[in-house]
């Protein structure tokens, strides 16, 4: 069995648009899938994974997923995962497990990040805003290098007309 069956994130919406399923994470990261009404488990999501994980505003059936630079949706029915967009500027792309779609599904903002594989540095680079109806990069902005260590999440608001950005600094006395 499962230990540990939690929503995602309290920020985030854990029914689909019509509360027939329920979106639930493991303890140790799987996505999982439940019936909406009567909450019995239905299946493992195998390809469905990372720190971004939504349902689509207005289908059911399908979700939105970041892996590593790439943009999927994904379809719980026929189990196909679907690229919508690849950012080759970046190796991993996401809100940093905390930020959310618009309301409407149009915007995803996300912080385009780049690893080092050989240095092991990773590298907070720019804030992203990418339409995805009509997959285009909307908007791009530097993050300022001075201020990275204290960078801690990225969204678009419910409404998808500014950009939330959260820096926590935290001192550990």
């Amino acid at each position: 069995g499962f230990n540990s069956i939690v929503p995602d994130y309290s920020k985030r919406q854990a029914w689909n648009c019509d509360e027939s399923k329920l979106l639930l994470r493991s303890g140790d990261g799987e996505v999982l899938l439940f019936d909406g009404n009567n909450y019995q488990y239905i299946k493992k999501l195998d390809m469905v994974g990372g720190e971004d994980v939504f349902w689509h505003h207005n289908d059911p059936k399908l979700i939105y997923f970041s892996r590593d630079s790439v943009l999927f949706s994904y379809n719980i029915d026929s189990e196909t995962a679907t690229p919508i967009h690849t950012f080759t500027k970046y190796t991993w792309i996401n809100t940093r497990g905390e930020g959310n779609l618009s309301l409407d599904g149009k915007y995803y903002a996300f912080v385009g990040q780049i690893y080092n594989y050989s240095t092991g540095d990773l590298t907070f680079k720019d804030i992203v805003v990418y339409n995805i109806i009509s997959d285009v990069e909307v908007s791009t902005m530097a993050i300022p290098q001075d201020s990275i260590t204290d960078f801690d999440w990225v969204s678009i608001s419910p409404l998808g007309n500014y950009v939330v950005v959260d820096y926590a600094n935290v001192e550990v006395g």
